[in-house]
C-alpha cells in the first residue's frame, strides 16, 4: 500500500502544475554545427549525423543554482574522395561526450539564462586521409585514425524561452578544452526541447 500511495504522490507532483519550482529538466535535441581547430565553423549535416546527439537531466538546486548530467555524439562527415587532391584532409570523425555541470540561473519575465561550467570527458576517433601512392599499376591510398580519450573543462550558456506548459525550447552554445595532443578546441552551438517535472 505504500509503493501505491508512493506512486500516485509522485504521479501527481508530475502532472500537477501547482508546483512553483520545477526541479528536474530533461532536454533532448541537436547540435547546430561545430567548429574544431583546424576546420571553420560548418552547419551540422542531419543526413550523417541520424542519432539524436544530445540529452541532458539538470536538477534544480535552489532558484538560481542546478547541476546537469549531459550526453552528446557527432557524427561527422569529412572530404569525400572523388578525384580531387584531399591530402592531409580528415574524412570523418565520431565523438562522444559526457559532462557533469554546474550552472548559475538568470530570470527574465518568461526567459531563463543559464551559464553552465563542467566537466568533460570524450571518447571516439578521427579519420585523416594522408596522401595516395602511385604503385604503377595502382594506387593506394593511406588513411590515419586517431583515438580520442581526453578529459577536459567546459563553459557553456544557454537561454530557455516557453513553448507550451511545462514544454521549453533552448538555444545553447558551449566551449570546450579539452587535455589533449589534438583537437583541443570544441565549440558547438545547439538546439533543444525539454521538460519541467
Amino acid at each position: 500500500m505504500k509503493h501505491i500511495v508512493l506512486l500516485a504522490i509522485l504521479g501527481l507532483a508530475t502532472i500537477c502544475n501547482a508546483q512553483k519550482l520545477h526541479r528536474h529538466e530533461i532536454t533532448i535535441g541537436y547540435y547546430g554545427g561545430y567548429f574544431f581547430d583546424e576546420i571553420p565553423f560548418r552547419v551540422q549535416n542531419l543526413r550523417v549525423n541520424k542519432r539524436i546527439p544530445t540529452i541532458t537531466y539538470m536538477y534544480h538546486i535552489n532558484k538560481s543554482f542546478n547541476m546537469s548530467v549531459f550526453y552528446g555524439t557527432h557524427d561527422l562527415a569529412g572530404e569525400r574522395i572523388r578525384g580531387i587532391d584531399i591530402t592531409n584532409k580528415v574524412i570523418g570523425r565520431n565523438t562522444r561526450h559526457c559532462a557533469l555541470n554546474g550552472g548559475y540561473i538568470l530570470k527574465f519575465k518568461t526567459l531563463n539564462m543559464n551559464f553552465s561550467t563542467g566537466l568533460n570527458y570524450r571518447t571516439g576517433y578521427k579519420g585523416k586521409f594522408l596522401y595516395l601512392y602511385n604503385h604503377g599499376t595502382w594506387v593506394e591510398g593511406y588513411t590515419e585514425y586517431k583515438d580520442y580519450k581526453d578529459l577536459g573543462l567546459s563553459v557553456g550558456v544557454s537561454l530557455q524561452h516557453p513553448i507550451i506548459r511545462r514544454f521549453f525550447g533552448e538555444l545553447t552554445m558551449s566551449y570546450i578544452r579539452y587535455f589533449s595532443d589534438f583537437d583541443k578546441n570544441l565549440l558547438m552551438p545547439g538546439y533543444r526541447i525539454g521538460f519541467r517535472f
